[in-house]
């Protein structure tokens, strides 16, 4: 167990370094990251481990200039802001059968931005009061399969892409009980969403909606 009360530090914080292993922790600063992997922290692993953070300023997982990193069978919950971030150069990084939760409007419980071909697989990702998933601006490449996105807000989604380009989304359900389930926006082109169930249950909502995004496609799947 790894506990922090210094405001803005990770419970576990990497810089510059390289093909650690953190394994069965709990990691947790409710004023900071439960984990940061700062630039140039790559081939790490963090596996059947916890990262708990409680502030709308930090994330309980956050990259930064990581690349080719692997968080596995993990719980990674912030109660008030994103769960888990992949931010600018964080590429090719993996997470897979993990939990991820947000709370807040806006926040997401897993954000990338300007993070490349990265891979979530076999994970659950929630935000009752904000997105499920945002891939923003420059989020390209990425893959999400097998996976659950789950928001219940009238103002987010389960999924919102945002000037993000090739991304494919796999045998994945996401589920939006107040408003849009999947939302591709803002010049967010060649996009694949496919094998998967995406569900509004909002009075004036719809499963999947599109504006200023082209040349995605949308195969064998159940929009509701």
């Amino acid at each position: 167990t790894i506990v922090s009360n210094n405001v803005g530090d990770g419970a576990v914080y990497m810089l510059g370094s390289a093909s650690n292993t953190v394994t069965g922790s709990y990691l947790q600063n409710l004023v900071g990251y439960g984990a940061y992997l700062d630039t140039g922290s790559n081939y790490n692993t963090i596996s059947q481990s916890t990262m708990v953070a409680a502030s709308a300023s930090y994330m309980a997982l956050y990259l930064g200039g990581s690349v080719g990193n692997t968080v596995t069978g993990s719980y990674i919950a912030n109660q008030s802001g994103y769960g888990a971030g992949l931010d600018t150069g964080s590429d090719y990084n993996t997470i897979s059968q993990s939990t991820m939760l947000a709370a807040g409007a806006g926040n997401s419980a897993l954000w990338l931005s300007l993070a490349d071909s990265n891979t979530i697989t076999a994970s659950y990702m929630q935000n009752l009061t904000g997105n499920a998933v945002m891939l923003d601006t420059g989020a390209d490449y990425n893959t999400i399969s097998m996976s659950t996105m789950v928001s219940n807000d009238a103002s987010d989604e389960a999924l919102f892409l945002s000037n993000a380009d090739g991304n494919s989304v796999t045998g994945s359900y996401m589920l939006n009980s107040a408003g849009i389930g999947a939302n591709v926006v803002s010049g967010s082109d060649f996009n694949i969403i496919s094998q998967s169930s995406i569900v509004s249950n909002g009075a004036a909502s719809v499963g999947l909606y599109l504006f200023t995004a082209d040349s995605n496609t949308v195969a064998d799947s159940y929009i509701a």
